[in-house]
This record gives structure tokens, sequence and C-alpha cells, in this order.
């Protein structure tokens, strides 16, 4: 991924607000619902995941103070060719596989990370599979915990 300063197309003194707004902008451009039966869909789903992911880790950093050259934490996040990976684990094709249908093999993926690197995001995505499935009260304490462990994320 990106710098997700970049992403956004703010510069890394903007304000929250500055980034705010820009976030809003490019999901009114890029948002999938306007591209419905649509050849450029799949590429909007992508891009609205790399400008999600984006404006979630800048917000997250300023919030917990951490920051790198490249705008993550330090020593845990990196970004390939697919995207953007947390210890080892792309979320990015995660999310994919889970906004396709696909949630068997997310589902696998997920349940290959070790316990003791189950952040909040893994608790958040087994709660989108959870839901997938009507499995409410599994996906109520997967959110749950997602959120006890970064309750500054609004997603």
């Amino acid at each position: 991924m990106r710098d997700p300063y970049e992403v956004l197309g703010v510069s890394r003194n903007a304000s929250e607000q500055e980034i705010k707004a820009a976030y809003k902008a490019l999901v009114k451009k890029y948002h999938p619902d306007q591209y419905q039966d649509n050849p450029l869909a799949e590429f909007a789903e992508e891009k609205m995941a790399e400008i999600n992911t984006a404006y979630d880790q800048i917000i997250n950093e300023r919030r917990n103070g951490s920051y790198n050259s490249y705008g993550g934490q330090q020593g845990t996040y990196s970004y390939g060719g697919s995207g953007y990976t947390y210890a080892g684990v792309d979320y990015i094709a995660i999310r994919r596989m889970i906004s396709s249908g696909n949630v068997t093999e997310a589902e696998q993926r997920l349940d290959a990370v070790p316990p003791a690197q189950r952040n909040a995001e893994w608790n958040f995505l087994k709660g989108n599979i959870a839901y997938a499935r009507g499995w409410l009260n599994d996906a109520f304490n997967y959110f749950g915990e997602a959120a006890r462990l970064d309750p500054y994320n609004n997603e």
C-alpha cells in the first residue's frame, strides 16, 4: 500500500478535519454503490478498501501517537504488492474475500493466525464473517472484542 497520506491526498501536517474532508470526498467519488453493473465496480471496491485502510491507519496513529516515516506503527505494519499486512497477515486480501462472498477462505486465513496475534482487525473481520453467516451472537462478541482492543476505531 502507498503512504496513507498520499492515498488520501493530504499532507502529514493536515488537521483531522482536513483528513476527514479528504476521506469523505474520496468516499463520494469511489463508493462501490455508484458502480453497480459497471465495469469499474471491482476497481471502485479495491479503491475503497485502500481509502478506508489509509484513513483508519492515519486516525489510529494520531490517536495512539505512534508514527514512523511511512505513517505506520513502528515495526508492525508492512506494505507489499497485495496491500496492508500486520504481523504477516494480509488483511486487505481477507477484506476482499469477505466482500466478494468468499467467507470460507477468509475464515481459513484468519483461523491460521496464532492466538497471540489476533488483534482488533482480526476480531472485526471474524465478526464480519459471523454476520455474513447469520451468526449474530458470535458477530456481536467479535465486534465487541474489536472495539475493546481498539476503542478509537470508528469502523
